[in-house]
């Protein structure tokens, strides 16, 4: 009995998920409908509540296709991306990787950087809480112990390199004005952080020097080696350029530990 239902399970399963043959043997035909009718029923509600979700991850994103555009675009996603994962939250995790690659939509210069800054803004709503730290506890560390310093930071803290005006175009999008900018090339990339404070998504760009310290801290380098990275670059004023960026991410929230 458990394996017939394991059996029925699996092959529903590979006809709304995969198109495999539907199963039409595991069905009874309705009034005025085939069995194969009742069962296109659940394949074409699936894909419609993923198209669905596709929207609510990527508002901006289908103002800059438009509707019809955006939907031939899910379409496309969903035949080539199965969901794999219980939650359709994380369905669209993989939508800048596509419209990159595929070449149908790699052409439509732009929406495949307006897709990553639309997932990592939703990324960073996604992640758990943590308390972040005052400047009063790094006050509290004695000066001789401040290079071996290491820091923790919370969880939704996210870094992406921008090409494209997606941040000015999305935070358009987002205040419905009724025509956004058009989305256009950077002269050359910017680096930007994003996180959450309580349910507030804040993001803010970056100097290069700050994103390079900032990504060896995550990575875990320590206070001294943050200075020897910028001493590279900024000379003499490295540890005040530390000290400065540390003090930033503090105030930002960024950090909930330190290890000293």
């Amino acid at each position: 009995m458990t394996a017939a239902l394991a059996d029925i399970q699996a092959r529903l399963s590979s006809f709304v998920v995969e198109d495999a043959a539907a199963p039409v043997d595991l069905i009874r035909a309705g009034a005025g409908t085939d069995a194969g009718e009742r069962l296109a029923i659940y394949r074409d509600g699936y894909r419609l509540r993923l198209l669905e979700a596709l929207g609510e991850d990527y508002p901006a994103l289908k103002q800059f296709l438009g509707e019809e555009e955006f939907d031939r675009m899910g379409c496309a996603y969903i035949a080539a991306v199965r969901s794999r994962h219980y939650s359709i939250r994380w369905f669209g995790g993989r939508l800048g990787e596509f419209l990159e690659g595929d070449a149908d939509w790699r052409e439509r210069l732009g929406a495949a950087a307006l897709a990553r800054w639309e997932w990592a803004l939703g990324k960073a709503a996604d992640t758990s809480d943590a308390t972040s730290i005052g400047k009063e506890i790094l006050a509290s560390i004695p000066p001789e112990r401040w290079a071996g310093m290491l820091f923790s930071f919370h969880p939704s803290l996210g870094r992406i390199d921008v090409t494209w005006t997606a941040p000015a175009f999305r935070q358009v999008v987002e205040s419905k004005a009724p025509t956004p900018p058009a989305l256009a090339p950077l002269d050359s990339q910017v680096a930007w952080a994003i996180w959450r404070d309580g349910t507030k998504i804040l993001y803010r760009s970056l100097t290069a020097d700050e994103a390079l310290a900032l990504d060896a801290a995550r990575a875990g380098a320590t206070f001294g080696m943050l200075c020897e990275t910028l001493a590279e670059i900024q000379g003499n004023g490295a540890a005040r350029a530390a000290a400065g960026f540390l003090g930033a991410w503090v105030g930002c929230g960024w950090i909930v530990g330190v290890e000293a």
